[in-house]
């Protein structure tokens, strides 16, 4: 179908060939298609930067913060132009966040846009503790609020039908429905999985479900 216009048939293969960027991510793996979709809109990089993705390795709360700041088109990555003149790096909220480490202006982002808060009354922020899926469900949905202006509201009824809604925690609910009526959760599946730490692959699912590109 693609015999009469050679340069169309030349991008398409060269796209469908570069689709394999990660050693430790074949075709055969349900989120192949997904994990490339979100490395291709920039939003989430092989670990350090290598061909390697790890992705069924638990995501921090950090790197969720990366993802999120990437998808708004933010410039919060540190060799962005503008680091160097912040001495001290970038300064968050929280008394945990080290201001010089790569993840520090995504913090301070996500911080100051409403998407994340501290625990408690420490002040913390835990950035390198994984989040549970319901978690993210909660930060990417404060995200469509707060930078994409979106409604949130959801009927706590798309729960409905999956096995295990009942181990969704309270405060989550709402998050998690609108995760799953915006069709970012839940998908091809009976299980939400709530209370389990999300993945770097499952991550970036939800991600580019939500938002294919900027």
């Amino acid at each position: 179908e693609f015999a009469e216009d050679g340069q169309t048939v030349v991008e398409f293969k060269v796209a469908d060939e570069n689709k394999v960027v990660f050693t430790d991510v074949t075709p055969n793996d349900w989120f192949f298609d997904t994990v490339y979709a979100a490395r291709h809109a920039k939003y989430i990089f092989g670990v350090g930067n290598s061909n390697q993705f790890a992705p069924n390795t638990a995501i921090t709360r950090a790197d969720v913060c990366v993802i999120l700041g990437r998808m708004a088109g933010v410039p919060t990555d540190p060799s962005n132009e503008g680091y160097e003149s912040f001495l001290g790096g970038y300064k968050t909220p929280f008394s945990d966040v080290d201001s010089a480490q790569y993840y520090a202006k995504a913090i301070a982002w996500a911080a100051k846009a409403g998407i994340v808060t501290g625990y408690g009354d420490t002040g913390e922020f835990k950035p390198e503790q994984a989040i549970t899926r319901e978690e993210f469900a909660t930060m990417l949905a404060r995200y469509a609020e707060k930078v994409k202006g979106a409604d949130i509201s959801a009927d706590a009824d798309a729960l409905d039908g999956y096995a295990d809604e009942a181990n969704v925690s309270d405060w989550a609910k709402g998050y998690v429905a609108w995760a799953v009526e915006a069709k970012a959760m839940g998908q091809n599946t009976d299980m939400l999985w709530a209370g389990n730490d999300i993945t770097r692959a499952e991550a970036a699912t939800m991600a580019v479900r939500y938002q294919p590109g900027k």
